[in-house]
C-alpha cells in the first residue's frame, strides 16, 4: 500500500525538515516512487523512480520545496497495479488539478 504525508501552515525550515523525515518514515509504506506538491505562490510537482533519497538528489525537487510555504504534500508508491513508471509515480497531473490517493 501507498503512503501519504502532509505539512501546512507557514512552513519554514524546521517544518520542512520535518517534512523530509516524515516522507523518510513513509518509505515502508511504498519504495517504488516518490513525490510531492508544494504550494506556495505557485504550485509545484516533483516526483522520481525509488525512495525519497532518489527524489532528493533531483533539483527539481530543491525548487519544489523553495516554493513551499503554505503546504507540502507527499507520496511514497507501493506499485499494486500498473508498472514501475513516472507516468504512475504520483502525484497525478490532469490539467489544473493534482492528487494523491
Amino acid at each position: 500500500m501507498c503512503g501519504i504525508v502532509l505539512a501546512t501552515g507557514t512552513l519554514a525550515t524546521n517544518e520542512k525538515k520535518m517534512f523530509k523525515r516524515m516522507l523518510e518514515l513513509d518509505t515502508v509504506r511504498g519504495p517504488h516512487s516518490t513525490g510531492i506538491v508544494s504550494a506556495g505562490l505557485t504550485t509545484k510537482i516533483s516526483k522520481a523512480l525509488g525512495t525519497p533519497w532518489d527524489l532528493f538528489q533531483c533539483k527539481h525537487f530543491d525548487t519544489a520545496m523553495t516554493n513551499a510555504s503554505r503546504a507540502l504534500i507527499g507520496h511514497n508508491r507501493y506499485a499494486t497495479q500498473g508498472v514501475i513508471s513516472r507516468q504512475n509515480a504520483h502525484p497525478f497531473e490532469h490539467g489544473d488539478y493534482l492528487g494523491v490517493h
